[in-house]
């Protein structure tokens, strides 16, 4: 998770925190107000979720979001507030658990029926929990052995919290998509009131749908600007970076050797892995080179502040790490009991560079830098242009 991250989770984390001390200085009808805004993050990640036909997070969203209506308006359906909130900090956990490890198949068809069944019958369960005068004795049992250094809401709850925590984190580094990686933020978030009895329930299942819409509009962002194989920006970035640009810049084109002879005879598989390796590697470029995958085998990388004379030793380098590494793959195995080989074999490119010296038209500087490609395939490839 980046610094950046992590800092606005603690932030939102604070900021939902922050009901202990507006409970106490700020007049209730203010703090109503501000509860009630905090109704709306679960409203908006659900629409948002709706939109990219994202099940798990619809199903959260609205659980959450009922559970928020549960508690405002406790008094009018005849709960106790203490009660409802004490069943709902420990039904959190346990529908975070449930719903995140059910298949992530879109909002239609069978998938749908079984997040709405779930929805329902989790919802029916807390509101049965939360006016059950059995469960208002049985959720203070105390469970472990040794007291605690800090008051819990229930410890029951914290005990279901920490395992469902423990059982997301893992789940999270098996998962790809942002939304996943985030779960067990969201339920962390959602309910810290659990080791914070005294904070609003409500703010946190509120903060929760924050994260929720940060995770959509980040995967969302890869969806649109990243290219999903090699994972570095897409072409579509990469035009978008164009329009951004300011003399001096420069525009290199990088173009993997005999690539199409490399697939035909190892395989789309391995061709893949080959594009992976040459994207990451590039990565590395020094000189303040940004890389973007222009299509197919090709990839461009751009120097701002530079021209192609400065930027050609910065390309010339990365040339020679991908010659000087190569490729090493695993051979195929023609019987189960045979040994399997590792093969390696020589991986070069070719780049063109041209920059903003040539023209003010930024099309224009990318066709030369595409001409000084053409130039170093015809000089034998395995070179630089500029």
């Amino acid at each position: 998770m980046s610094m950046k991250k992590s800092l606005f989770f603690i932030v939102l984390l604070a900021i939902s925190s922050f009901s202990i001390f507006a409970k106490s200085y700020l007049s209730q009808t203010v703090f109503l107000g501000i509860t009630l805004l905090f109704l709306t993050p679960l409203v908006v990640s659900a629409l948002f979720a709706i939109h990219f036909k994202r099940g798990k997070i619809v199903s959260l969203s609205l659980l959450l979001f009922a559970f928020q209506i549960l508690i405002f308006f406790s008094d009018s359906l005849g709960l106790y507030s203490s009660q409802i909130t004490k069943a709902i900090a420990l039904m959190t956990p346990v529908s975070f658990l449930i719903l995140g490890l059910l298949d992530e198949k879109g909002i239609h068809g069978k998938a749908l029926i079984l997040r709405t069944l779930t929805l329902i019958f989790l919802i029916a369960l807390t509101y049965w929990l939360g006016s059950n005068p059995v469960f208002k004795t049985s959720i203070e049992t105390h469970i472990f052995g040794l007291q605690l250094p800090f008051e819990t809401l229930s410890e029951i709850a914290f005990a279901l919290y920490i395992i469902s925590l423990i059982f997301l984190i893992f789940l999270s580094f098996l998962e790809s998509k942002e939304v996943e990686k985030t779960l067990p933020v969201a339920l962390f978030i959602a309910s810290f009131p659990i080791i914070l009895p005294s904070s609003c329930i409500i703010w946190h299942l509120g903060a929760a749908g924050v994260i929720f819409s940060f995770a959509l509009s980040e995967d969302a962002y890869k969806m649109a600007y990243v290219d999903s194989l090699t994972e570095i920006p897409s072409r579509r970035a990469l035009e978008e970076y164009f329009a951004r640009l300011s003399h001096p810049y420069t525009i290199a084109m990088a173009d993997i050797d005999y690539f199409k002879k490399f697939n035909d005879t190892y395989g789309h598989d391995i061709g893949d892995e080959v594009l992976k390796k040459i994207a990451q590697t590039l990565k590395k470029v020094e000189g303040g080179g940004k890389v973007f995958r222009y299509g197919g085998e090709e990839f461009t990388i751009v120097f701002t502040n530079k021209c192609s004379k400065e930027s050609k030793p910065f390309l010339d380098e990365i040339r020679k790490n991908i010659e000087k590494n190569g490729f090493t793959f695993r051979k195929k195995r023609n019987h189960p009991k045979t040994k399997v080989e590792k093969q390696r074999v020589s991986l070069t490119i070719s780049i063109g560079a041209s920059d903003s010296h040539f023209s003010k038209d930024v099309e224009k500087v990318l066709k030369e830098a595409d001409q000084f490609l053409y130039k170093a395939k015809k000089a034998g490839r395995n070179c630089v242009r500029a």
